[in-house]
């Protein structure tokens, strides 16, 4: 781990950044929660609609999911 675990309960919709993944590249990484599965896990997706993984949930555990804001990553627009 990279960064101290995450306690952080995530909700559907917020946005949150691995901590494997590269926090330097513009917000291309960033990914949005949008659920959890039946072991708790956090269902994520990335927002770049150019990342093949991008395409698919990934279930993480919260401890590896970071809020970008520290890292100086630019949010999406709020959509209305």
């Amino acid at each position: 781990m990279n960064d101290p675990a995450n306690t952080r309960q995530w909700q559907v919709g917020d946005y949150v950044i691995h901590d494997a993944d590269a926090k330097h590249d513009g917000g291309r990484m960033l990914m949005r929660v949008v659920g959890y599965n039946r072991q708790g896990a956090c269902l994520t997706r990335y927002m770049d609609p150019t990342l093949q993984a991008g395409r698919k949930p990934w279930a993480n555990a919260i401890a590896w999911l970071h809020d970008p804001a520290p890292y100086g990553i630019p949010l999406p627009p709020v959509q209305p």
